[in-house]
């Protein structure tokens, strides 16, 4: 039986946006890209963490942070309060930007699991033909329920997520953009506060690190809230709506089995 166009773009959208989630947990770390700090793990189950100024992917360059901070209160160029007041030791902090890091590197795995488990919905939704069938019956009504309501939950859950790495994020502004800065080896030149040249604007202007992905994440996830309760109510309405030419399948469809059971007979 035909499909009207309305069902059949509907649901094939459906599985278009998750596939644009999953392009999004591919770009969604480049702006926290130099938000990192050096380490290596040690103790017997190498399960513990310990920083320092020498630990870094770009071959000791994360140096230039640690001195950066060390410049805090030892000299004029430096206005600390600009800088939310942070102290003159990133040793204090290195914790934080690590957990803030390791943070943000599980909800961009969270991401891509939204993102495959809204395809496998999708996926379920192609197999009871949801997209396809002129007449829904109770495993289309089902499906078409169940399948958006997963996506739904799991959008919360991403949108709780969202909120609570944002509010990392602004407690911690300056200290994750003045390591963003730092660490970037595009960058890394003004923060040397020994060279005469050296001016705070110029890591100020360079600031990059907000919650403007976040933002747009949540974005994301609430217009799938949005587009799954519409496919809900689809898919209830359509039941409704094809009530009468439904049973009237199903009522033939007995009468033809009552006939053979007949002749049969």
């Amino acid at each position: 039986m035909k499909s009207d166009n309305k069902t059949k773009w509907m649901n094939l959208a459906y599985g278009i946006v998750f596939g644009v989630v999953i392009i999004f947990a591919l770009v969604f770390m480049t702006q926290y890209k130099y938000v990192y700090v050096g380490y290596v793990m040690g103790g017997m189950n190498q399960d513990v963490v310990t920083f320092g100024e020498s630990y870094s992917p770009n071959n000791g360059n994360q140096r230039v942070l640690y001195d950066f901070f060390s410049w805090f209160g030892q000299t004029p160029k430096i206005d600390v309060s600009k800088f939310g007041n942070l102290q003159g030791d990133f040793g204090v902090y290195a914790q934080t930007v690590y957990d803030i890091r390791e943070s943000l590197n599980s909800f961009n795995s969270l991401i891509i699991v939204a993102g495959i488990i809204g395809l496998v919905t999708f996926a379920f939704m192609l197999i009871f033909a949801n997209h396809s069938r002129r007449i829904y019956y109770k495993s289309n009504l089902y499906s078409g329920i169940a399948l958006p309501l997963i996506n739904i939950i799991f959008s919360i859950v991403m949108i709780i997520q969202s909120i609570g790495l944002i509010g990392k994020i602004s407690e911690n502004y300056h200290l994750l953009n003045i390591v963003s800065v730092c660490q970037d080896p595009a960058n890394q030149i003004i923060c040397r506060v020994e060279r005469t040249d050296f001016s705070q604007q110029n890591i100020l202007d360079k600031y990059n690190v907000n919650s403007l992905t976040l933002i747009f994440t949540i974005i994301i996830f609430v217009a799938i809230i949005a587009y799954s309760v519409v496919l809900i109510i689809h898919a209830i309405r359509k039941y409704k709506a094809t009530a009468d030419e439904r049973n009237k399948i199903i009522e033939r469809a007995l009468e033809k089995d009552g006939t053979e059971v007949a002749l049969n007979d």
